[in-house]
C-alpha cells in the first residue's frame, strides 16, 4: 500500500494535522509528468492500493489526470479528504476514474465540535453534504477519526454516524503526535486509554458483525487484542462445555494480517518526493527525484531495518506478539528519536519480562547473549538415533520433580506424541514456523529472539524435530501457475489386489503431492501437478494404465477459498495466523492484492530453483545457498520478499507430519452445492481453522460433488463434528455430503518445480 501525499497544500487549519498544512501553494511539488513517472516505477515493482492525500488532495488541478493513469496502469485507487470541496460534479468524476473508496474526516459528532477542531466554521456540514454526493454517485464512502481525549467518549456516536451516512468502513485512527498534532499531547489518550478504545472497537465490532468494518488504524496493538479476546473466549466457551477454537477465526481479523506496516508493505510519498516508512515517521528512506523507486523500497536502509524483525529493541523486542504487531515505529520514534525502540503506548508486559528472562534492550546484546558455540552434529544414523533417544523412566521422574519445584512453563506439561515429548517451547516454535519461517541472515536468532532462546538451542530442537520425523522439511511453498504448471485432484477406482502396486508407482511420480488411500469405491486420490504445455487429461489417463485403475477422473479446481494446512498446538502465546490463499506477507502488497505478474527472469528461476531444498540448520542458511548461486545473500533475500509479494511464493515455512502431531484423522468433505451457494458456503467453510483447503471442482458423469473441504482433527468423531458444523452453519445439505476418510498416507511432500 502506497500512501501518496499528492499535495501539502490544505483548505482547512486541522489541530491534528501531521503536515502542518496551510492554505497556498506549497514549492517544488512533483510535476504532472513526474507523477506519472513515479506510477509507472510503482507498477515496475509491484500492484499496490495507491492512497491519494495531502493536505487536501482536490486542490490538486491534475488529480483526475494522475488517478486516472494510475487506474489505467492497473493499481486500485482511493482518497483521502476532509470532504469539503466535494460537490456533485466532483463525486461523479470520481467514481468515473473510477476512485475505489473515499475516506473523509470526521473527529466529532456535532458541527461546533467538529468546525472547532478542523479550524473553519461550516466543516461540518460541508463534510456531511460531500459524503451524501459520494454516496449518490456510487462512491465507497470510509469514515475516518482521529482519536484523543477530547473524542473519545463521542466514540459510539461517531459510529452511529458512520452507519447513518451509509459508510462501509469506520477508521479511528490513534493520535501520533506529529506535525500540528504535537499541540495535542496533552489531551493524547494514556495507554491505558488506548487499550480502553481498541477493546471498544473489538466489542463493537463482534456486535455488529458485517454491517461495517473496522479498522483501527496507528494502532499495531490491536492485532494482539484481537488475539488475546479470541483466546479468552475459547476458554469461556470450554468452561461452558462447549468445543474450543484451536485459533482466532479470520472472520474475527477482519482481513488485516498484522500491525504495523511501516516499510514492510505500506511506504509513504511525500509532495516532494520523498519516501518514508509512514506519514508519521519522518526518517527519508530516498527521494525518487534523486533515485528510482525500486531501488529505495528494496535497497533503503531504513526499510531493511523495519523488515527485519529482530531489529526492534526493549519490551518490543521481547513480546511473543511482535510478528503480528511490531508496535508503532512512528510513535517510538517521536517518543525516544529511535524509530526500532519499543511503542510507548501498549500496556501489555511480555511474560519474557515478567519472568526475568529477558534483559536485554538491544539486538546487540540480544546477540552477545546466543553468541554460543555451535551445537554438537549428529552425521552417522546411530548417532543421530543417540542423539534423539527418549529419556530413561528415572529421566521423566526427575524431569516431573524439576518441573514442579522450577514452575518453568517451557518445562510443564509435557505431551507424549508418538514417543516424541513436546515442551511449550517446541509447541510455539512449531507454531510459528508452520506459518511463516523468518526470510532473514539469521532466522533462528529472529525465532530464537522471540522465544527467549538462543539461536543454537531453536537449531537443536528443530533438528530434534526433525529427526522424530515431525518437521519433515522448511522450504517454501511454491504457486504451481505462476511457474507454469496446472494442478489437478485425481481419483482413481483401483482393484484390492493391484492398490499397493498403484500406490508405488504414484508415489514415484515426481510431481504428485499428495497421495491418499480413502474409504470409497474411488479409493485412491492424489494431486497431480504438470507444464501447462501437456495435456492434463492425457497424463491422467496414461497414469490410469499404469495403475490398472478401472476409472479414473480428473477433477481440476475451479475456485480457491483456501489453502494451507496448520495444526494448532496450544502451547504458549504465539498462535500466528496462516496467510490465506494469495495474501503476500511482505511487499507492498501484504494483506492486499498480489501483483498479477507471471513473467519470470533469469534471476527469479535461478532464486526458485536454488530455495526447493530442505533448509540447511545453520546460524546464516540463506548465505550457504546464495553463495552457491555467487549472490550476495541481502540481494537474495530481497528477491525472495519480492517472490512473496508477486505471489510466486506463497509462503516459506515448515511442513510437519500431523499424524505425529495427534492430528490422526483427515476426511475429505464432499456437497453437491447449486451453483448459486458455492461462494458463500465456500467462503463460510474456509472459516474454519479445522479446514486446511477449500475448492470448487469440475463434477464428471461418475462424480457429482463441487464443492471440497479437507479437514483435520485427532479422531474421525472430532472430524464428523466439524462438517456437522459446517452443514449447520451453511445450509448445506447432510444427505448431499460424502465423507471420506483417508486410511492411509501413501505420500506427502512439496512437488519440486524444474523451472
Amino acid at each position: 500500500m502506497v500512501a501518496w501525499e499528492l499535495t501539502r497544500s490544505c483548505n482547512l487549519f486541522c489541530a491534528h494535522c501531521r503536515s502542518s498544512s496551510t492554505a497556498g501553494a506549497y514549492k517544488d511539488e512533483l510535476s504532472t509528468e513526474e507523477c506519472f513517472r513515479l506510477i509507472d516505477a510503482i507498477v515496475e515493482i509491484g500492484k499496490p492500493v495507491v492512497i491519494l492525500s495531502g493536505g487536501e488532495p482536490l486542490l490538486r488541478r491534475d488529480l483526475f489526470q494522475i488517478a486516472g493513469y494510475a487506474v489505467e496502469k492497473g493499481l486500485r485507487v482511493v482518497m483521502g479528504t476532509n470532504g469539503t470541496l466535494i460537490t456533485g460534479d466532483i463525486a461523479a468524476k470520481l467514481k468515473a476514474v473510477p476512485v475505489s473508496r473515499v475516506a473523509v474526516s470526521i473527529d466529532f459528532p456535532t458541527a461546533e465540535l467538529q468546525d472547532k477542531f478542523r479550524g473553519q466554521s461550516g466543516a461540518f456540514q460541508a463534510a456531511a453534504s460531500g459524503i451524501a454526493l459520494l454516496r449518490q454517485a456510487g462512491v465507497e464512502v470510509q469514515i475516518n477519526s482521529t482519536i484523543t481525549r477530547l473524542n473519545m467518549k463521542y466514540l459510539n456516536e461517531l459510529l452511529d454516524l458512520a452507519l447513518k451516512s451509509g459508510a462501509v468502513a469506520f477508521h479511528p485512527f490513534m493520535l501520533v503526535p506529529t506535525g500540528r498534532g504535537k499541540g495535542l499531547e496533552t489531551v493524547a489518550m494514556s495507554p491505558e486509554e488506548y487499550e480502553q478504545t481498541l477493546n471498544w472497537v473489538y466489542d463493537r465490532q463482534k456486535e455488529l458483525g458485517n454491517r461495517i468494518f473496522f479498522k483501527p488504524t496507528d494502532a499495531p496493538h490491536y492485532q494482539r487484542i484481537i488475539r488475546q479476546k479470541a483466546k479468552e473466549s475459547n476458554s469461556q466457551e470450554t468452561q461452558r462445555g462447549g468445543k474450543t477454537a484451536t485459533k482466532a477465526r479470520s472472520g474475527s481479523m477482519n482481513s488485516m494480517t498484522r500491525g504495523c506496516l511501516a516499510g514492510i508493505s505500506f511506504c509513504f510519498i511525500s509532495h516532494r518526493g520523498k519516501v518514508q516508512g509512514c506519514g508519521y515517521l519522518d526518517v527519508e528512506a530516498g527521494n525518487i527525484r534523486d533515485r528510482s523507486f525500486k531501488q529505495i523500497w528494496m535497497e533503503s536502509t531504513l526499510f531493511r531495518e523495519l523488515r527485519d524483525l529482530s531489529n526492534i529493541k526493549g519490551k518490543c523486542g521481547a513480546c511473543e506478539y511482535k510478528y503480528i504487531c511490531g508496535g508503532c515505529r512512528a510513535r517510538a520514534y517521536e517518543s525516544t528519536g529511535d524509530y526500532l525502540e519499543a511503542e510507548p503506548y501498549c500496556i501489555y508486559k511480555p511474560p519474557l519480562l515478567q519472568k526475568g528472562k529477558y534483559e536485554h534492550e538491544s539486538r546487540n546484546a540480544f546477540r552477545n547473549y546466543s553468541n554460543h558455540p555451535e551445537p554438537l552434529s549428529c552425521h552417522s544414523e546411530g548417532a543421530l538415533r543417540r542423539c534423539h533417544s527418549e529419556p530413561s523412566e528415572e529421566s521423566h521422574t526427575a524431569q516431573g520433580k524439576l518441573r514442579e519445584e522450577s514452575g518453568d512453563p517451557s518445562l510443564s506439561l509435557r505431551v507424549t506424541i508418538k514417543n516424541m515429548e513436546l515442551d511449550n517451547v517446541d509447541k510455539d516454535l512449531l507454531n510459528i514456523i508452520q506459518a511463516e519461517f523468518p526470510l532473514s541472515r539469521e532466522p533462528f536468532s529472529v525465532l530464537g529472539f522471540r522465544l527467549g532462546l538462543t539461536s543454537n538451542e531453536i537449531i537443536r530442537r528443530i533438528d530434534r524435530l526433525k529427526a522424530a520425523g515431525i518437521i519433515r522439511l522448511i522450504g517454501p511453498v511454491l504457486n504451481p501457475k505462476k511457474l507454469g504448471y496446472q494442478t489437478t485432484l485425481v481419483a482413481a477406482k483401483v482393484p484390492v489386489e493391484q492398490m499397493d502396486k498403484a500406490g508405488q508407482i504414484i508415489s514415484r511420480h515426481p510431481m504428485v503431492s499428495h497421495c491418499y488411500q480413502r474409504d470409497h469405491d474411488f479409493n485412491l486420490w492424489f494431486t497431480l501437478a504438470i507444464p501447462v504445455t501437456k495435456d492434463v487429461d492425457d497424463e491422467v489417463r496414461k497414469l490410469g494404465n499404469r495403475i490398472k485403475s478401472e476409472t479414473i477422473l480428473n477433477l481440476p479446481a475451479i475456485k480457491t477459498f483456501k489453502i494451507g494446512a496448520y495444526f494448532d498446538l496450544g502451547g504458549g502465546n504465539s498462535h500466528p495466523s496462516l496467510p490465506v490463499e494469495g495474501a503476500a506477507i511482505s511487499g507492498l502488497s501484504h494483506g492486499h492484492a498480489v501483483r498479477d505478474d507471471n513473467k519470470l527472469s533469469t534471476t527469479d528461476r535461478t532464486v526458485v530453483n536454488a530455495l526447493q531444498q530442505d533448509l540447511p540448520l545453520s546460524e546464516k542458511p540463506f548465505d550457504l545457498i546464495s553463495g552457491k548461486l555467487h549472490m550476495d545473500t541481502d540481494k537474495f533475500l530481497s528477491r525472495c520478499q519480492t517472490l512473496l509479494q508477486r505471489g510466486i511464493m506463497r509462503r516459506f515455512s515448515a511442513s510437519v507430519n500431523h499424524n505425529k502431531l495427534g492430528f490422526t484423522a483427515n476426511a475429505m468433505a464432499c456437497w453437491k452445492v447449486p451453483s448459486d451457494m458455492v461462494d458463500t458456503a465456500g467462503k463460510k467453510i474456509a472459516t474454519f481453522p479445522e479446514v486446511s483447503h477449500c475448492y470448487e471442482r469440475q463434477i464428471s458423469p461418475f462424480w457429482p460433488y463441487n464443492l471440497f473441504a479437507m479437514t483435520h482433527a485427532h479422531n474421525n468423531e472430532n472430524c464428523r463434528a466439524v462438517t456437522d458444523k459446517i452443514c449447520s452453519e451453511t445450509g448445506l445439505n447432510r444427505n448431499e455430503m460424502l465423507l471420506l476418510f483417508s486410511s492411509k498416507e501413501v505420500k506427502k511432500t512439496r512437488v519440486r518445480y524444474t523451472i
